[in-house]
């Protein structure tokens, strides 16, 4: 069968090659907008649980036949499709890449960028459209970084304790 279709491709000229390629990647991006739409569908139902899973990594994993590191990319895409339909749309239309999106929606599950990342998402939509995958990381950094510049939570409960004692040579 990819035999089959790998002949037909060599048979394409080289203009229709790119035209199935764009199709295809195109095609590509609606899937993964409609698997964050399923799975943000299913966690909030709590298919797991009629499922007999224990949690919706597992059945994502069950059901999809991925990794837990899958799974959570894919939690993660769900959420912030369900909660920002805006970047979902961009990713179904075409105009972001799936890994430009994934990057947008680790910030979205990051606590401490999540009110930065919600404030300029139809910005940072915009850059994702543009942007390469690694400068478009650069910028989700920067801007969790400008979310907490600290690096810490304001309420975070670690406590850091520093002395400075004079030495011998003062």
């Amino acid at each position: 069968m990819v035999a089959t279709y790998i002949e037909e491709l060599v048979e394409l000229p080289t203009s229709m090659l790119d035209d199935v390629l764009g199709a295809t990647e195109l095609e590509r991006r609606r899937i993964e907008c409609r698997l964050a739409s399923i799975t943000a569908v299913a966690e909030q139902k709590a298919q797991f649980l009629a499922d007999g899973h224990r949690s919706m990594s597992g059945y994502l994993k069950a059901h999809l036949n991925c990794s837990g590191v899958e799974a959570s990319r894919l939690r993660r895409l769900a959420k912030l499709v369900n909660e920002r339909p805006e970047a979902g749309d961009a990713l179904q239309s075409g105009f972001v890449s799936v890994s430009n999106i994934d990057l947008i929606a680790r910030a979205w599950s990051a606590p401490r960028g999540h009110s930065k990342i919600a404030a300029c998402l139809p910005l940072l939509l915009a850059h994702a459209e543009q942007f390469s995958t690694k400068d478009f990381a650069v910028l989700i950094d920067r801007t969790l970084a400008n979310a907490d510049p600290e690096g810490t939570e304001p309420n975070d409960d670690h406590v850091a304790n520093a002395t400075v004692v004079a030495g011998p040579d003062g």
